[in-house]
Formats: C-alpha cells, sequence, structure tokens
C-alpha cells in the first residue's frame, strides 16, 4: 500500500508522465483518481461530519520493473493499483492552490473511515466546508481533471442567507 502520496508538477512542462512520491521514493504514477462527495453536498452547508463517500487510488510502475524495457513506450509498462487510505494525498500544481487530504483511521474501509477524513488548502484546514472533491489524472488517457467545492461562510447569499460554496480548480 502506498502512503502519504505527494503529486506535483507545473504543468508548462506537459502532462505526458505523472511522478509521485510515495514517502520518499519516487514512482511513475499512471492514474490518480480521487472523488470525494459530502452528503451535505446538496444542502449547501459542507462538512464530511455528516458521512459521504471517497473512491481514492493510485495506479504506478512498481520499482522492480525495469523500465529500459519501455524506453520507446514508457506507457506500456506494467501497473500496480493501490489504495490511498490510511495516509494522505498532497496535490500541488505551481501556481495553484495546494489541496491536502488525509485519512490515517486503520480501518477506513469501515464506517469509522470517512468521519477520519481532513482536508486542508494551502495550509488552512477546511474539513467541516468541504462539499466535493473530483481528482482524475490519467495519463494512459491523456486526460486531466481537478477541482473542489467548499461552503466560505464569509460570504453568503444576501437574499436568502445560504452561504457561498466555491468551486476552486486545480487545473
Amino acid at each position: 500500500m502506498l502512503t502519504d502520496i505527494t503529486f506535483m508538477c507545473d504543468p508548462n512542462v506537459g502532462w505526458d508522465s505523472i511522478r509521485v512520491l510515495s514517502g520518499s521514493n519516487p514512482l511513475e504514477a499512471r492514474h490518480i483518481h480521487f472523488s470525494l462527495t459530502t452528503f451535505k453536498d446538496n444542502r449547501g452547508d459542507g462538512g464530511i461530519d455528516e458521512g459521504g463517500e471517497i473512491t481514492a487510488f493510485v495506479s504506478y510502475v512498481p520499482k522492480e520493473v525495469d523500465m529500459s524495457q519501455y524506453r520507446d513506450n514508457p506507457l506500456d509498462a506494467p501497473t500496480k493499483k493501490s489504495g490511498i487510505f490510511p495516509g494522505s494525498i498532497d496535490f500541488h500544481v505551481q501556481g495553484k492552490p495546494r489541496l491536502k487530504i488525509e485519512n490515517l483511521e486503520p480501518e477506513f474501509g469501515s464506517e469509522l473511515g470517512f468521519p477520519a477524513t481532513r482536508v486542508w488548502m494551502d495550509g488552512l484546514e477546511i474539513t467541516e466546508f468541504i462539499s466535493k472533491i473530483d481528482i482524475d489524472i490519467d495519463a494512459i488517457k491523456g486526460t486531466i481533471r481537478g477541482w473542489f467545492k467548499y461552503v466560505d461562510k464569509e460570504q453568503t447569499r444576501k437574499s436568502v442567507g445560504i452561504p457561498v460554496q466555491q468551486t476552486v480548480y486545480l487545473f
């Protein structure tokens, strides 16, 4: 299992490879998928305290694969799929807010798992305000999508008094 994954990228360089760190070990990833939806998403008040759903995995090239055999087509190298939790994932794209999601609950798959999730944006915890995260980076298909929604309680819609949800795009 991978733990403490860091995805760092400079969009000016390109998306043809995805490098992640698992602890201090660099890995060639092929697909990162992270989806979080809170049950409060449709009511506009955000937060994970009422529960929700998470899907989170990374497909990567295992260290034992000899990449010199795939010099002409590195995306053809065999991959392994691993869950992200328990652990953390940190998305850092130059010029965009840094997003970190962490869940250290050893029984992540149980009902204890979701409430133990914590979310930070640029070092500020937004766990109680998050409503949705959707990130999918796929080097093989050449697709990338990344955004999250959180409730900005500082701003409300004056006419109805409902807090405003902000959408932040990572890519």
